[in-house]
């Protein structure tokens, strides 16, 4: 990544914001971990880059948006991302920046790139409702052992490996370590969101968006699936959580996820849920 400095912001304003939707050589990455939201923030973009949901796939030549549900699709986006007339497009999904070669794909220091971290207990517990939910989005195993109840479901997936081995870790960092996530963001993220304060992340989104044909990044929903709506237009946790997860539960996913834990401390705790490398965000 370039060290360049950053143009002024919106409206002439110096405090390094960039305004990313009326500059046409930008790029705006989101490294979408999966259980944070990440539907709705491919949504919210979707119809300033010509999608039509946030959902993965439907890739068309000439449209600048692209989801994508793994690394394996990023071949497919990058030959439509050559035929581009400017380097101006959005992508999403469970991809970190350590895959987008495989596009042609390479970030810079105008680009926006951001992710959102959430609780390990909380998005185990969220992913667990949704295979009970949409038990066809899995394959039959899945759904089988949420049938099983959340204890056996989460023991499931961590043992096949598909979830829980500090996944956030991983898609950031590339490795399961807290330091490898840590140096990726502080060098080449702009922003870092947690679902706990996802309203930080909007305002700075939105600051960075600036006044642009109205556009207001706002999601639609928290998709946290056990959060709740407060009366003033907030998020409270629902009991639910507390309810399916024992105390010894839940000290064992923490430690079996310790890396994520210390990564969701280090932006809630010490950024006070934003971690930004615009000084004004």
């Amino acid at each position: 990544m370039a060290t360049a400095n950053r143009p002024p912001g919106p409206e002439g304003s110096q405090t390094g914001i960039i305004n990313f939707l009326a500059l046409r050589s930008t790029v705006i990455f989101f490294c979408h971990i999966p259980r944070t939201a990440g539907t709705s923030v491919h949504t919210t973009f979707a119809p300033k880059f010509g999608g039509t949901d946030g959902r993965s796939g439907g890739f068309e030549a000439g449209r600048p948006f692209f989801v994508v549900s793994d690394a394996s699709q990023l071949g497919a986006v990058g030959e439509i991302v050559r035929e581009l007339p400017d380097r101006h497009f959005y992508l999403g999904g469970h991809v970190g920046l350590h895959h987008l070669p495989l596009a042609g794909i390479e970030v810079g220091e105008s680009d926006l790139v951001f992710t959102i971290v959430r609780d390990p207990v909380e998005r185990a517990v969220s992913l667990y409702f949704l295979t009970k939910r949409s038990p066809e989005w899995f394959v039959k195993t899945q759904g089988e052992a949420a049938e099983r109840g959340f204890e056996y479901f989460y023991s499931f997936q961590r043992d096949s490996g598909v979830y829980f081995h500090n996944d956030q870790c991983q898609l950031i960092g590339n490795t399961e370590t807290y330091e490898a996530a840590v140096a990726t963001l502080e060098r080449h993220f702009t922003l870092a969101g947690s679902s706990g304060a996802i309203t930080l992340l909007e305002q700075a989104i939105q600051r960075s968006l600036g006044e642009t044909n109205g556009f207001r990044f706002a999601l639609s929903r928290e998709n946290a699936a056990w959060h709740e709506r407060t009366k003033d237009g907030g998020w409270r946790k629902s009991s639910a959580i507390d309810e399916i997860v024992p105390e010894a539960l839940r000290a064992r996913i923490m430690s079996d996820n310790e890396q994520d834990a210390q990564l969701v401390d280090l932006i809630e705790r010490q950024h006070g849920g934003l971690f930004s490398r615009f000084p004004d965000a």
